[in-house]
């Protein structure tokens, strides 16, 4: 019997939030729509890896696919890989990082074929031609391994419809809903599980792509697909019919680019009972006016990327906006109450540990305009086919040639910093691993200081002990001291206190 049964499959790291699958989903409606039976399978666990060990055991697929992201799970779904492959059945990886790496991925034996960019039509050819219909070699857009063994790639894709309207997304992929349902005091919340739109016209030294043309059209401009403004509420109908959800995100990389379009869908949205958590956006697009038809709509909060508060390393950054547009950005979105989520990178290629320590200062001297800004510091990592990467290189980054290899090179490897960064020490690393924990300390205290209009009554008896704690993590945080961290565990202990009353305010 000729095989027509597929299964794609995606993990998520360790501690990692588990999100919806979303370009699983419009891989896997795409082939639904062209008569392939098609399953899609979230790792979350060693259950549900055991469960995926089991399915491949069991069936006899056309190919299976994996969506494979940087960091450990990468293991787990190359280990599938090679189950499969001892199968007889073919496979097929995919994904942002796997667009990245290119040929590197064809150093894993588990790995047929790479799919590079938006692969909708794509897998689609994928299918067809291993069900013998056309010659694997005729198909845009994949790296192979021919039966010699030699790798090959073929041209790439430039003719991604502006239009996402023509590919379906079916949400009854998804099974179990209560993967990716949060609760908080409103209600029931859903964290990007739709897409508007695809793509950026940006390019941030640091992000994915920026090296590389893969998402620009033949003219080299970097292209941004749409959905219309129905096909996405229709989608989030059925989201509120199936979950009860009340707000939503979605995972554009900036839901801001054509404003009148974005208002449009929040309308529609609140029509329906749905609401925006909080949006994602940058400084220079922010306006009074929209921030007042954000507030009308109950958008209060709002995510923009500062990524490094030294000079020298914005500008090489290439955000395409100063700091000077993020200072005043930031006070009318303090003069219009509008909770803000910023973002630094710490340990880039060529920083040193003064611009570090500018950078911190200078994100942490923020908080003067606005006093309960939410600061959250990340630290470097190389990602393939970007400027940063490259520059990393250049500095001494011993690049992996595969995706195993990779697995160690994801976030928070603070003893790779040192192969980048000359004055990293490992006691420069004991001080980078602490101050995570005293940067969402720091953020939390001031937003229960200074981010409610009207304070709940056990906030207020906190209110001496929480102002002692936000001083000291700043200061720690300032001059970058984090000996004997005693108040840390002070503070911890009243958070807990907080949590437990924000529990009972839930039920």
């Amino acid at each position: 019997m000729e095989r027509k049964k597929i299964l794609l499959v995606n993990a998520v790291n360790a501690g990692g939030r588990i999100q919806v699958p979303v370009g699983l989903i419009y891989l896997a409606s795409n082939l639904k729509r062209h008569g392939y039976e098609c399953e899609v399978f979230h790792v979350v666990d060693s259950r549900t890896l055991d469960a995926c060990r089991e399915k491949i055991r069991c069936h006899d697929y056309l190919f299976v696919g994996f969506s494979i992201w940087m960091g450990p799970s990468a293991l787990d779904l190359l280990s599938l890989a090679a189950l499969a492959k001892s199968r007889g059945i073919p496979t097929l990886a995919g994904g942002k990082f796997i667009s990245s790496l290119k040929t590197e991925t064809m150093n894993e034996a588990s790995i047929d074929i790479a799919g590079i960019g938006y692969c909708e039509d794509t897998i689609i050819e994928v299918a067809d031609a291993l069900r013998g219909n056309r010659p694997l070699g005729d198909v845009k857009g994949i790296i192979y391994r021919a039966e010699d063994g030699e790798v090959i790639t073929t041209p790439r894709r430039t003719d991604a419809n502006i239009h996402l309207d023509r590919f379906d997304y079916d949400l009854s992929f998804v099974k179990d809903w209560n993967l990716y349902l949060q609760r908080d005091h409103s209600g029931l919340v859903l964290l990007d599980p739709l897409e508007t739109q695809r793509g950026c016209l940006f390019q941030c030294s640091f992000c994915f792509h920026s090296k590389d043309d893969i998402y620009r059209d033949e003219r080299g401009k970097k292209q941004v697909c749409s959905h219309s403004v129905d096909y996405v509420i229709e989608k989030a109908k059925y989201l509120k019919k199936v979950t009860g959800v009340n707000k939503i995100t979605f995972c554009d990389d900036e839901f801001w680019i054509n404003g009148k379009r974005s208002l449009e869908i929040m309308e529609k949205l609140k029509q329906i009972g749905i609401e925006l958590l909080y949006m994602r956006i940058r400084f220079s697009s922010i306006n009074k006016e929209m921030l007042r038809e954000l507030k009308r709509l109950n958008v209060n909060s709002v995510a923009c990327g500062l990524e490094s508060g030294s000079r020298r390393i914005f500008e090489l950054m290439n955000k395409g906006q100063t700091l000077e547009t993020v200072e005043k950005k930031l006070k009318i979105l303090q003069e219009e109450g509008m909770k803000v989520n910023t973002s630094i990178i710490l340990g880039n290629p060529t920083e040193t540990k003064a611009e570090l320590l500018e950078s911190v200062r200078y994100t942490l001297g923020l908080r003067k305009i606005n006093k309960s800004l939410n600061i959250v510091a990340f630290v470097y990592a190389a990602i393939p086919s970007t400027v940063f990467g490259d520059l990393a290189v250049r500095e001494g980054f011993k690049k992996p040639d595969s995706i195993r290899g990779w697995v160690t090179a994801s976030a928070e490897n603070h003893d790779l910093l040192k192969q980048w960064l000359p004055w990293y020490t490992e006691d420069e690393k004991k001080a980078m691993i602490r101050r995570d924990d005293y940067f969402s300390s720091n953020s939390t205290a001031a937003e229960l200081l200074y981010g409610y209009r009207k304070k709940p009554l056990y906030i207020k008896l906190l209110t001496l002990p929480l102002y002692l704690y936000e001083r000291i993590s700043f200061y720690r945080l300032y001059y970058w001291f984090f000996s004997f961290p005693i108040e840390a565990k002070l503070f911890m202990k009243l958070f807990k206190i907080h949590q437990h009353f924000r529990e009972r305010q839930k039920k």
